[in-house]
């Protein structure tokens, strides 16, 4: 991954880095004043698609009903804060995210935002994420996992997902150390199988 950071940008400037976006562009962080430009790598892109691949199972097994948002771009001008996650699902606002016709600034907070840290630390972005009102966000950094749930205006260590509430960090990294040595039919059946089993 590769990251540039700038200071004392306007938030007309934040807009237009978002206007040059192309397919596979940098990834663009606002946060009064604070741009932050991530250009990703396939070793950044392995964990995340991997982590967002959990979420979706154990949900589906699990009966829970959500919508996989991709990495929208999420922005409040009042705010003038505005990011775009590594991976993002909704668990509320169904209705309305199934036809998603938003501008950013529209666009409602993700209930559980995916963030991995490779070369760059995440936690400044933390803020943007609370202002905005993102519930959840799942942290992967140094090849740890941990939940953050959103308390009082903070992220705070959870020792469950509010939303998957069957799943630890401890069994997501159990599954993410898995996936290395398993086909990914193999592993996804047994995430399967767990969830039908633990997720009562």
């Amino acid at each position: 991954m590769q990251r540039i950071e700038l200071w004392g940008r306007s938030w007309e400037s934040y807009q237009a880095f978002l206007a040059l976006q192309q397919e596979r562009s940098p990834r663009i962080s606002f946060d009064d004043g604070w741009l932050e430009v991530m250009v990703c790598s396939i070793e950044h892109e392995e964990p995340s698609q991997t982590l967002a691949a959990i979420v979706a199972t154990v949900a589906e097994e699990a009966g829970i009903d959500f919508e996989p948002a991709g990495r929208p771009t999420i922005q409040r001008a009042h705010l003038k804060k505005g990011f775009e996650p590594d991976a993002a699902f909704y668990f509320t606002h169904l209705d309305r995210m199934r036809k998603p016709r938003f501008k950013p600034n529209e666009l409602p907070a993700p209930d559980l935002t995916i963030e991995v840290d490779l070369t760059s630390d995440s936690r400044p972005r933390l803020g943007i994420f609370a202002a905005v009102g993102v519930p959840e966000v799942w942290r992967f950094s140094n090849g740890d996992l941990e939940f953050l749930t959103l308390l009082d205006g903070a992220y705070r260590p959870a020792t469950r997902s509010q939303w998957l509430p069957s799943l630890t960090a401890k069994t997501v990294m159990r599954w993410l150390k898995q996936r290395e040595q398993m086909s990914r039919l193999a592993w996804l059946k047994s995430i399967r199988t767990w969830t039908r089993r633990n997720a009562g």
